[in-house]
C-alpha cells in the first residue's frame, strides 16, 4: 500500500486554533471498555492505565454503529450512520457505496461513502493551522471512499486485496507495521503543529494470530506505550493531547434474550458491542455529556483544539440510534429498544437492572414502547436515504470483506 498525499502545499489560513500543538487519535479496532484494567477488566494494560489515572476516562461511551465502516465514519464526521431507507422493511444493503452509512448526504450520486458535502475532523484541523495525517490499518476504510478527506498524508498499512483472511495478511497489517509506519512519518514531519490519526487491527484479529482476545488487548497496549516513546525521544510528547477510542467491541461468547450475529455482525448490537473507551490525556477543559457516543468524538477533538462546529440535530445528547440491517435499535439509558425489521417484534431492556440484556420487559413497560416507537419512526425518517443507490458488492468488495473473514 502507498500514501494518498493530498493538499499538502495547500496555503493555509492565517488563523491557527488556539489548541494544543499535536493531538493523536488513537482507534483500536473491536476493543471492549470492560476488557481494560482501568475500566476493571482483566487485560493488563498498563500504558492506558497510566494515560487515564492522569487525564479523563470516561466511563459511558457508546459507539456509533456495530461495524468499522460505520462508526469511522461517525469518528470523522461526527454524523450518525444510517442504512435507512423509504422503507422501514428495506435498509440498504452493505457495499462500499453504503458501508459508511452516509449515503442520503451523496446529492450528486457520485458514489463517495462519504460524500465530499460533509466536512471531517481532519478538514477543519487542517483550516485552522493543523498538518493532518492518517497511518490506518482496516483494509475497508481505504481510498478514495472519502475517509481521506482532509488528510495532508493517507498512509494505509496492510494488504486489502482479494485473498482471504489469513495469519500472513492480519501479521502485515499488525502494531510492529503500523508504529514502523507512525514512526516513519514522525521522523518527516512538514510541520510539528500536526493532528494524526493511528489505526490498530491486532484486538479485531486475534483468531488469525490463535491467541485469546486479552493477549491482542495487551499487545495493543504495549504499542501504544511504543508510539509515546517515539513521541517523547522526538520532543513531541509535551503539548500533544492523545485521546483512545474504538470503533466498536465484541462478543465473547455472551448470551443474550436475542441471538444476534456472531463477533460484531449486531442485529442487534448489544452492549458488548457498544461500550467502548474514551481516554483523553492530559485531561481537557471542555464538558463532556455524562453519556459519550462514537460521533462525538469529532466535535470533542475541536473542542479541544478551540474549534466549535454545529452538530447535527436528530439526536438529542443522550439518545443513540443504530440503523441495522435486520434491526432498528434506539438506545436512551438506562433503556434500549431493539425494533426488528422482519416481523415487527419489539424487544426492551432495563440496562441499569439487566446489563446482560437476558430479559425483555417489553410488555411490562408499554409506555416505553409506545414512545420510544414513534422516536425510531421519527429518525429512520430523518436519518433516511431518500434516493436509489446501487447496492451490489463489487469483486472488489468481496475481496476486502473476505480479508477481514466477514466472507467465505
Amino acid at each position: 500500500m502507498g500514501c494518498a498525499l493530498a493538499a499538502a502545499c495547500q496555503t493555509r489560513p492565517d488563523t491557527t486554533a488556539a489548541g494544543p500543538e499535536r493531538i493523536v487519535l488513537i482507534v483500536v479496532d473491536t476493543l471492549r471498555a470492560d476488557q481494560l484494567a482501568c475500566y476493571g477488566g482483566p487485560a493488563r494494560t498498563p500504558v492506558l492505565n497510566r494515560l487515564a489515572f492522569d487525564g479523563l476516562m470516561h466511563p459511558h461511551v457508546v459507539s456509533a454503529f456495530h461495524q468499522t465502516t460505520m462508526s469511522v465514519a461517525g469518528i470523522l464526521t461526527g454524523q450518525t450512520p444510517s442504512l435507512e431507507t423509504k422503507f422501514p422493511r428495506r435498509p440498504l444493503r452493505f457495499n462500499s457505496r453504503t458501508w459508511c452509512g452516509m449515503s442520503r448526504f451523496d446529492r450528486d450520486d457520485r458514489g463517495q461513502c462519504i460524500p465530499d458535502e460533509l466536512t471531517t475532523v481532519a478538514e477543519t484541523l487542517r483550516e485552522h493551522g493543523y498538518w493532518t495525517a492518517a497511518i490506518q490499518s482496516n483494509p475497508l476504510l481505504f481510498d478514495p471512499l472519502g475517509y481521506s478527506q482532509g488528510f495532508d498524508r493517507w498512509q494505509e498499512v496492510g494488504i486489502p486485496s482479494a485473498a482471504r483472511a489469513s495469519q500472513g495478511i492480519a501479521k502485515s497489517r499488525a502494531a510492529g507495521p503500523v508504529n514502523r509506519a507512525v514512526i516513519g512519518l514522525l521522523d518527516d514531519l512538514p510541520s510539528k503543529r500536526f493532528f494524526l490519526y493511528v489505526h490498530y487491527m491486532d484486538v479485531h484479529d486475534y483468531g488469525y494470530f490463535k491467541t485469546s482476545y486479552r493477549d491482542t488487548v495487551e499487545t495493543v497496549d504495549a504499542a501504544i506505550g511504543e508510539l509515546l516513546d517515539a513521541l517523547r525521544e522526538r520532543n513531541l510528547f509535551d503539548g500533544t493531547t492523545l485521546i483512545v477510542t474504538a470503533d466498536h467491541g465484541e462478543r465473547l461468547g455472551e448470551k443474550h434474550a436475542l441471538q444476534g450475529k456472531v463477533t460484531h455482525n449486531g442485529n442487534p448490537s448489544f452492549e458488548t458491542l457498544l461500550r467502548v473507551p474514551l481516554i483523553v490525556h492530559p485531561r481537557p477543559d471542555v464538558a463532556v455529556d455524562p453519556v459519550f457516543r462514537g460521533q462525538d468524538t469529532r466535535y470533542l477533538i475541536e473542542e479541544i483544539a478551540g474549534i466549535e462546529s454545529p452538530r447535527p440535530a436528530e439526536l438529542r445528547p443522550e439518545e443513540s440510534y443504530l440503523s441495522e440491517f435486520e434491526f432498528r435499535t434506539y438506545r436512551n439509558y438506562p433503556y434500549k429498544a431493539m425494533w426488528r425489521r422482519s416481523d415487527g417484534a419489539f424487544f426492551l431492556f432495563d440496562l441499569e437492572r439487566d446489563r446482560r440484556e437476558k430479559r425483555n420487559v417489553a410488555e411490562r413497560r408499554p409506555q416505553f414502547v409506545n414512545r420510544f416507537k414513534k422516536r425510531i419512526r421519527a429518525l429512520a425518517r430523518q436519518l433516511g436515504t431518500k434516493r436509489d443507490v446501487e447496492e451490489s458488492l463489487s469483486e472488489a468488495d468481496k475481496g476486502r470483506l473476505r480479508a477481514l473473514g466477514y466472507l467465505d
